[in-house]
């Protein structure tokens, strides 16, 4: 009876643990593993097809997410779309408005594939069309937290794809998460080779729909220097409005850009300024000195823009909180607020500890 009773339990844990369906298969593949473009195009949508056709996996978003690129790969541009938004729809209460835009840059690009089939268009004006619909669709802030996923590095995605290709190499068949790995490494190369020229104009024929932008702007101080200064301003917004700023030394126009534009596309002026002497300033570089009285008459050449309300708050960490504290001790008039945090302190963190 015990010996009947250990064995039903070794059954039963068998039957739980053991893999199933298309988690223990194998699927056949070149021994000589794809090294050429064409070779890879033929290679990897048929691997796409032959795992998409025995795929489930219980967790339904693992499932979805693996799902949309099988389909994406082999071919199915309707039914990636419609995963993609299942999964969408499966994150929000999790994920909320972040959830909304997940993948979108995938889901325009399906529509494209699937346009350029239907409406025999040339891909790049069927991506830009999909493009057009799908992301000038979207409010503001839903638009700024996808747009930066419309780039990305072609050469990291090459060697990922490299990668992967590399680890199939003199197998005639391979298991299904090395098989998941290969569809994603090329379809994330695929999409991207694919999009990623076009997409960069899209993104800022988008962005100069939504916003007033202004770069290289010098604002002159009382001592005849002058700051360089970002501002970005959401064309929709009431004409005088309330204005974030960013002072940093840390000059970069592209993150400066994205900053000064997710403050924009949650309806305020947007502004980054940099340190006397960085970016367009012709000024020499001194850090710490001259932040503080720098700052506050920028703060007070914002209020006296026909599109400022006369207030300004100020925001980020480090360096740039320094300076919101070296600001507020100029009591400039129009600084309302500001939000400081791991703020750096000139002899006690920095240049050492």
């Amino acid at each position: 009876m015990r010996r009947n009773a250990w064995k039903l339990g070794a059954w039963v844990l068998w039957i739980a643990f053991a893999p199933s369906g298309a988690q223990a298969q194998q699927f056949a593949w070149p021994k000589d593993a794809p090294g050429d473009d064409a070779s890879i195009s033929r290679s990897i949508p048929e691997l796409a097809r032959k795992v998409l056709s025995a795929y489930h996996d219980d967790d339904r978003d693992k499932d979805l997410a693996n799902r949309f690129r099988l389909q994406l790969v082999a071919g199915d541009d309707r039914g990636a779309i419609a995963s993609i938004r299942e999964l969408r729809a499966l994150r929000a209460p999790r994920d909320g408005r972040s959830a909304a835009t997940e993948y979108l840059q995938y889901e325009v690009y399906a529509d494209a594939k699937d346009r350029q089939a239907k409406e025999r268009l040339a891909f790049d004006e069927a991506f830009r069309r999909s493009f057009r619909a799908l992301v000038g669709a979207l409010d503001d802030i839903a638009a700024q937290q996808v747009l930066t996923a419309f780039s990305g590095d072609l050469k990291h995605n090459e060697d990922a794809l490299r990668t992967a290709l590399d680890q199939s190499k003199g197998k005639d068949a391979i298991a299904l998460a090395d098989a998941l790995a290969l569809v994603k490494a090329y379809q994330v190369r695929q999409a991207y080779a694919d999009f990623q020229a076009d997409a960069a104009k899209l993104v800022d024929e988008d962005d100069a729909r939504r916003y007033a932008i202004e770069k290289n702007v010098l604002v002159d101080t009382p001592d005849g220097a002058h700051i360089a200064a970002m501002i970005v301003r959401p064309r929709s917004a009431p004409a005088k409005q309330t204005t974030l700023l960013e002072w940093t030394i840390y000059a970069n126009d592209d993150w400066a850009f994205f900053d000064a534009r997710a403050a924009a596309a949650h309806g305020y002026v947007g502004v980054v300024a940099y340190s006397r002497g960085k970016g367009a300033s012709p000024d020499a570089i001194e850090p710490y000195v001259r932040d503080g009285a720098d700052a506050a008459a920028t703060i007070d050449w914002i209020a006296k823009q026909d599109w400022s309300d006369g207030r300004v708050g100020m925001y980020s960490g480090s360096y740039n909180a320094f300076a919101q504290w070296a600001a507020a001790k100029h009591h400039p008039a129009a600084l309302k607020a500001i939000a400081t945090s791991a703020s750096a302190a000139p002899g006690i963190d920095v240049p050492m500890e």
